[in-house]
């Protein structure tokens, strides 16, 4: 595959990836279903270590003082998973190497979101000052690189359909 036909692949499956996300009844459905996901397993999470935490929607907080933050269409890191996913859609593998790449892939971004979450909770808390700073700059950039980085660590691992065929030369 040449690579302006990755390109394409990659900017179409972007595109309609994010243009289905911009529908209404596909946040309402789907979008905060997951983001509310998100926020009770990052509170099963503290509580298993001991902190005490409640959830109201996409809202987590600490029982104890109310601070809280709320997780919102941008922080759940559906849009870095849809870029993913289609890099991975669009890259020359084969259908089983696909499938395990983008489960594989979008599972770590999301653990990576999950500790980026309770991380943002705990700045909230502990130092309110530095918290925009770490929610717009650090963590953003961080969940972008991490997802550039998995992609490229998925693309040296998977076989290209052209090299699974038997080789034609005999030398």
């Amino acid at each position: 595959m040449n690579s302006a036909r990755f390109v394409i692949a990659f900017l179409v499956l972007a595109l309609a990836g994010i243009g289905i996300l911009q529908v209404s009844w596909v946040d309402e459905y789907l979008v905060t279903p997951f983001t509310e996901l998100l926020v009770r397993i990052c509170a099963a999470l503290i509580s298993i270590f001991g902190g005490e935490v409640q959830t109201n929607g996409t809202v987590l907080s600490f029982r104890s003082s109310g601070v809280g933050v709320s997780v919102e269409n941008g922080c759940n890191a559906i849009e870095v998973c849809t870029l993913l996913a289609a890099a991975v859609l669009a890259w020359p593998a084969p259908i089983k190497q696909k499938l395990f790449g983008l489960l594989a892939c979008v599972g770590l971004v999301q653990t990576v979101n999950l500790l980026r979450i309770i991380s943002l909770l705990f700045i909230l808390r502990s130092a309110p000052s530095v918290f925009e700073f770490f929610h717009l700059y650090v963590w953003e950039v961080m969940i972008l690189l991490e997802a550039v980085v998995i992609f490229f660590v998925w693309i040296g691992r998977v076989q290209s359909p052209a090299s699974s065929e038997p080789s034609a030369d005999l030398r």
